[in-house]
């Protein structure tokens, strides 16, 4: 009976309790051996790693094409993520890392889908982390790059204000067009793209009813293609456009015009006229007190007893929207009692600017504008006249300005208080 007791002390592993406890030991250092390798290697993701491209002895720098990139990524964004040592955690960065463009395959103009190659930026650093994996952007799935080579261009096109929305305002009130802070904007890009735009949309989005004018800042730019398609990837549109949605009081207005150029006699007492249509609805920014509305002007040396009827444009007229279908205004111009009469400018009445040795000749037919008795008084010393010839001019007919004038009781020349000068005039000149 000792002696077996003794043999068991001697084996001590043929002892369960023993050879399990052993079991569990080993397993608790090998864990942890393991547990230490593996922490000592995290993965992180660098980020805004360049992408670079060498076009040198390819097909594409041959035909002189370029890649250009959608406008929502950004190729200097390239994320990659490395498996590097905890300890040099912090020492791998961007500069590390080299993106490149597989370009091998791009033998022609046109759109591609290309893939990314991420190597070491530098030889041997391999052995400090190892590249993983890449993705472009913030999307994870994203592997290849939509890129497109061509030939680029720059070319300007007229902006289409575009409302995406419904306009809503108060009673009383109109919403007039969207005006926008830019008539034009340039377009760079791949001239295939260039090509394929039929027009370009300054998209302003509405949301909410307007109790007023609103402004809106940096509104979209939308090219789109002859389907009304967009075509949005691939191009540089310059600068920000801003856009204003006007909200105008709507009212019945009188229609009117202003004179330019009248003689003395005609400020106090103007002519008499008519407008069609007399009055309009419309909403506008500023309505005067009295409702009047100026539909233009008219220049008393456009205005005869044969040329008394002038056409204004309602198209025109800014900030103002004609609710009513009014396209044009006629102002017609009572010239009765006046008349026409034919004179000639004599060289001596010509005021000549510059170049003072040009020898100037008479203008022979100047029609002057009055009343009937004015005009019979009227002589060729009644009219003057302002030329003016640059220093480096070789004209041999010059603009000449021709006002009707007469002598006051001091001897002093001024204009004359009731006839005018109708047309536009030139004089001849000789140099020497």
């Amino acid at each position: 009976m000792n002696s077996k007791i003794k043999i068991a002390r001697r084996q001590p592993w043929k002892n369960n309790r023993i050879l399990i406890a052993a079991s569990l030991v080993l397993g608790v250092i090998v864990w942890l051996v393991f547990a230490f390798v593996n922490s000592d290697r995290e993965e992180r993701t660098i980020h805004n790693v360049p992408l670079r491209y060498d076009l040198t002895g390819t097909m594409a720098s041959q035909l002189n094409l370029q890649p250009f990139f959608p406008s929502d990524v950004n190729p200097e964004d390239i994320r990659i993520s490395v498996v590097v040592s905890a300890r040099r955690y912090d020492t791998v960065t961007w500069q590390d890392i080299s993106a490149q463009l597989i370009v091998e395959n791009v033998n022609m103009a046109g759109d591609y889908s290309l893939g990314v190659r991420p190597t070491y930026a530098r030889p041997g650093d391999e052995a400090r982390f190892d590249i993983k994996n890449y993705y472009i952007g913030g999307i994870t799935t994203q592997k290849f790059l939509a890129v497109s080579f061509d030939v680029e261009r720059t070319l300007p096109f007229e902006l289409i204000p575009t409302v995406i929305g419904e306009v809503k305002v108060p009673e009383g009130f109109h919403a007039g067009d969207l005006m926008l802070s830019k008539k034009y904007v340039s377009i760079t890009g791949p001239q295939r793209k260039l090509a394929n735009i039929s027009e370009v949309r300054a998209e302003t989005v509405v949301k909410e009813p307007l109790e007023k004018t609103t402004e809106y800042n940096k509104i979209s730019i939308v090219p789109v293609d002859a389907d009304g398609n967009p075509i949005p990837q691939f191009l540089v549109i310059e600068g920000d456009v801003n856009a204003t949605l006007p909200v105008w009081e709507i009212a019945q207005l009188h229609s009117m015009v202003d004179f330019l150029g009248a003689p003395e006699a005609y400020y106090a007492n103007p002519l008499r006229y008519t407008v069609t249509p007399s009055s309009v609805q419309a909403a506008s920014a500023g309505i005067a007190p009295d409702h009047s509305l100026r539909v233009g002007t008219i220049d008393f040396a456009a205005l005869s007893p044969g040329d008394n009827t002038k056409t204004f444009l309602a198209k025109d007229l800014t900030q103002i929207a004609f609710l009513d279908g009014t396209e044009a205004f006629v102002a017609w111009v009572d010239m009765t009692g006046m008349a026409e009469r034919t004179l000639r400018l004599p060289a001596d009445n010509i005021t000549l600017s510059g170049k003072t040795k040009a020898r100037l000749r008479d203008v022979q037919r100047v029609t002057v504008v009055g009343p009937a008795d004015d005009l019979a008084e009227l002589t060729p010393d009644n009219l003057a006249g302002e030329a003016i010839m640059a220093e480096n001019t070789a004209a041999s007919a010059l603009e000449v300005r021709v006002r009707v004038v007469q002598t006051n009781q001091d001897g002093k020349e001024e204009a004359h208080p009731s006839c005018w000068v109708y047309g536009k005039y030139t004089v001849s000149a000789a140099l020497g």
